[in-house]
């Protein structure tokens, strides 16, 4: 998603245009679709616990104690609120490595790669700060 979006206009009539943040656009257009998932496809291979490995799955409770602890930084950050805005209407949201050849379409077909931010309760931990 890429959305520029209009603002008004300046003194001398000419349009002001605002380039929002793609992430918080999706998670917000996804609840409102009630869409059941959302895949962000970045350049990177997942979301990284502290000792740099990918986690593969997050609770949204986990998630936000990532990015609120530090661990989770820069970019991830709008696409984890994002994904805490998505999963209250019940989306589940995946991070995957838009880098590598056909993962988007191996997404869809339910491979497990990358973060998943899931929308259940807590249960176990997944070593999102180990």
């Amino acid at each position: 998603v890429s959305p520029v979006s209009y603002h008004g206009t300046s003194d001398n009539e000419e349009p002001l245009l605002l380039n929002i943040n793609g992430d918080t656009v999706a998670g917000a257009i996804a609840a409102a679709i009630g869409a059941s998932r959302l895949i962000y496809l970045t350049d990177v291979d997942g979301i990284h616990n502290s000792y740099g490995e990918v986690v593969p799955v997050l609770t949204q409770g986990e998630a936000r104690t990532m990015m609120n602890s530090g661990v989770a930084g820069g970019g991830m950050i709008p696409k984890i609120k994002s994904c805490l805005v998505a999963g209250v209407a019940g989306v589940t949201c995946q991070v995957i490595d838009g880098r590598r050849p056909h993962a988007l379409r191996e997404a869809v077909l339910g491979a497990a790669s990358g973060t998943t931010i899931t929308v259940g309760q807590p249960g176990t931990t997944h070593n999102a700060n180990r």
